[in-house]
């Protein structure tokens, strides 16, 4: 009996690889057209651009000449495009806040504990060099794409406690259930594909697989990966019969994890698939974004015919046609050193001469579609001359170069808003999975005041809010300098101050606002008497008043804490942490009106 219960399971664990493994075929077979786009884009960025697409074989082929002498040089315009999108993408650096989930106080500081926790899992992450290598494959295919996952052996002050953890995939590890879905939440299931080595699965998973090898998903050549297993991790979305989804990885042809779906990433804690999309240009009727690259092609192509047709004139022009009577010279001869200076040519007594075949004229159309060719890519691509050269001829003042710069930025503001919509998704799920995962108390390290280091001491049921909003402005809308410029100007018109001059807070968040922290040290003081006082709210602090409290900024942290709904129900239970800060703040006014006397 026990046999046969072996048995039924091996077979249905077997079935359910089959499933996999069968779905990863169809979803491939689906696929193949963008497949081969994105590899014709890649050759064409890095300068094969002598090679089309064979549909019916799925394969890029070699375009060969039609005369051994036909010029195939390649002038490619599209790397320094591509270049320069990349370069003024790069300057995107989205901060993330939070907003409270009320106006009472406790919610304003679990709104801080949120926002001080993405800022630390941004840089501990390093999302921006992560957000430039999705940024490299968006352009290059069109989409990206960041897996949001909890990485159980991650560790924390040498203890094995668990951390979030983020990974690029690029579009050809993403198998959606369907191509004509048009965002990751509109599919039921994704299956994540690469090869990963089989000494890797075996310490992953505790079982060894023969190597099966497989397309290399990643690369613009399809070889064979040695020694390797292709690994699909295949995440599908609650439904009917599986109440909380399902998570099934298959290494090679063995199931090696079959569960549920892991991460309560959603709102309202539902179960949701852990990709966010990221694309250079949205398909409305597709899964997978555009490229720049595909519009790009035909005109690449049409300037590097034009080019060499250019340079094949000025060789005839060059090196000339010799037309040779028959019989008259050497003909062999005359071929391997044609008619060089100096050189005694005989030829037959009674015959004509060798003689230059007149070239002509390079008709102007050329030198005019060459022109227009350069004047396309510009349209095509959304990138000026002054984008690639930073600085344009033709436009002398101040004012045409401001909005010559608008309009390249405006051309941009598409994939800008993608990369930053990618990055308040991720944060979104950072917020959820720790409050999933976060269960017991965990201690974090932020950067705090003017680079110090300071340590978070959380749950993750305090984390009640994931109302994530963008901490920074679209860096393409403005840049640091016109910001700046910005802010002397309002801080002139006196839009800052007050009869009694400028508050310390403002000076803090201006001198944050150009970019400077908090220079010089200004007003570090400031911020480390309110986190005094709220420690002491906090019952995390003596009640007893310090020789070096700043009363004033303590009376408004205490007397905005005394404000506060929990403040209002611990007077109402008659707690004596209530009567403690009531007395604590009576003590702070006695010694300010004494101080004052």
């Amino acid at each position: 009996m026990k046999d046969k219960t072996s048995r039924a399971e091996a077979l249905r664990k077997k079935g359910l690889a089959e499933m996999v493994n069968g779905e990863l075929e169809r979803r491939a077979s689906e696929r193949m057209p963008y497949e081969l786009q994105w590899r014709l884009n890649i050759n064409f960025e890095k300068g094969k651009q002598y090679c089309d697409i064979a549909p019916y074989s799925g394969q890029i082929y070699d375009c060969a000449k039609q005369y051994y002498w036909q010029e195939q040089e390649v002038f490619n315009h599209i790397a320094p495009i591509i270049e320069a999108r990349l370069s003024r993408l790069g300057q995107i650096r989205p901060l993330m806040s939070v907003r409270p989930a009320s106006s009472d106080e406790e919610d304003r500081q679990n709104a801080l504990l949120c926002r001080s926790i993405l800022h630390s899992a941004y840089h501990r992450l390093n999302m921006p060099g992560l957000i430039k290598e999705a940024t490299q494959w968006s352009e290059l295919c069109g989409s990206a794409f960041y897996k949001v996952i909890w990485d159980p052996e991650a560790e924390s002050g040498g203890v094995k406690c668990g951390d979030i953890a983020v990974e690029v995939c690029s579009p050809f590890e993403i198998f959606p259930d369907s191509c004509s879905s048009r965002s990751v939440g509109e599919c039921r299931s994704i299956i994540h594909s690469k090869l990963v080595p089989v000494s890797v699965i075996e310490q992953l998973y505790g079982v060894r697989v023969q190597p099966t090898g497989g397309r290399v998903l990643n690369s613009m050549i399809s070889s064979q990966g040695e020694d390797c297993a292709t690994v699909s991790e295949y995440y599908q979305m609650p439904d009917v019969e599986f109440k909380n989804g399902r998570l099934l990885i298959v290494a090679g042809d063995e199931l090696v994890y079959e569960g549920e779906l892991p991460y309560k990433n959603g709102e309202g804690g539902k179960r949701e698939l852990p990709f966010v999309r990221q694309v250079a240009m949205p398909d409305a009727t597709g899964f997978f974004g555009i490229s720049v690259i595909e519009r790009c092609i035909p005109v690449q192509r049409a300037y590097n015919a034009v080019k060499n047709r250019k340079h094949e004139y000025l060789n005839r022009a060059a090196f000339g046609v010799v037309a040779v009577e028959e019989g008259a010279v050497d003909t062999q001869s005359l071929e391997q050193e044609g008619l060089c200076p100096g050189r005694i040519l005989v030829y037959r007594a009674g015959s004509n001469p060798p003689q230059m075949m007149p070239v002509g004229q390079l008709p102007n159309e050329f030198a005019r579609e060459e022109i227009q060719l350069l004047q396309e890519f510009e349209m095509v691509s959304g990138v000026s001359e002054m984008m690639r050269r930073s600085f344009s001829g033709a436009a002398t003042s101040g004012v045409a170069l401001s909005l010559l710069n608008d309009q390249d930025n405006t051309r941009l503001a598409v994939t800008s808003e993608s990369i930053r919509d990618a990055a308040k998704e991720m944060a979104k799920m950072w917020i959820r999975l720790y409050r999933q995962y976060a269960t017991q108390p965990r201690l974090m390290q932020i950067a705090g005041d003017n680079g110090s280091l300071a340590t978070l001491y959380f749950k993750g049921s305090q984390l009640s809010s994931d109302d994530v909003i963008h901490e920074t402005e679209n860096e393409m809308s403005q840049n640091v300098s016109q910001r700046r410029q910005m802010l002397f100007d309002l801080m002139a018109r006196g839009m800052f101050t007050n009869n009694s001059g400028m508050e310390r807070d403002e000076k803090s968040r201006i001198f944050a606002a150009l970019g400077l922290g908090d220079w010089e040290s200004c007003d570090s003081m400031a911020s480390l008497q309110t986190k005094a006082a709220q420690r002491e709210n906090e019952g995390l602090a003596p009640a007893q008043i310090g020789v070096a409290d700043d009363h004033d900024i303590h009376l408004a942290e205490h007397g905005r804490y005394m404000m506060t709904e929990e403040f209002g129900r611990l007077k109402a239970e008659g707690s004596k942490r209530a009567e403690e800060i009531t007395k604590h703040y009576m003590m702070h006014l006695e010694a300010r009106d004494n101080e004052g006397a």
